[in-house]
């Protein structure tokens, strides 16, 4: 039989998307408290892992994320509906973009 093996925490983190990302990122940035985030997916990035494929950011990409880390370039949209303004992240961006901060960040 294993061992039941007793975790202890400041924050209990409930969900990897976009609040509690932000939550934890802003924990690592202002406090000294510690945390542990669970997830019901394998990875970050909350309802963007089972998001249609075609779907993108409805604001700009950077006014998106968490506060240490920018999504995104400012690149502007050179054609299409948003030509002009800074491009609209996609699912695709939106995850790799959640996991890699999980990786270097957290």
């Amino acid at each position: 039989m294993s061992k039941v093996k007793r975790l202890e925490t400041d924050y209990l983190i409930i969900g990897a998307g976009a609040s509690g990302m932000a939550f934890a990122d802003t924990l690592l940035s202002e406090t000294r408290n510690n945390m542990i985030i669970v997830d019901k997916f394998q990875k970050p990035g909350g309802h963007w892992n089972y998001a249609y494929p075609f779907v993108t950011l409805h604001q700009s990409s950077k006014f998106y994320g968490v506060g240490s880390t920018d999504l995104g370039h400012d690149k502007i949209d050179e054609s299409g509906f948003n030509r002009g303004l800074i491009n609209l992240a996609t699912g695709a961006t939106i995850n790799a973009y959640y996991e890699q901060i999980m990786l270097d960040r957290f």
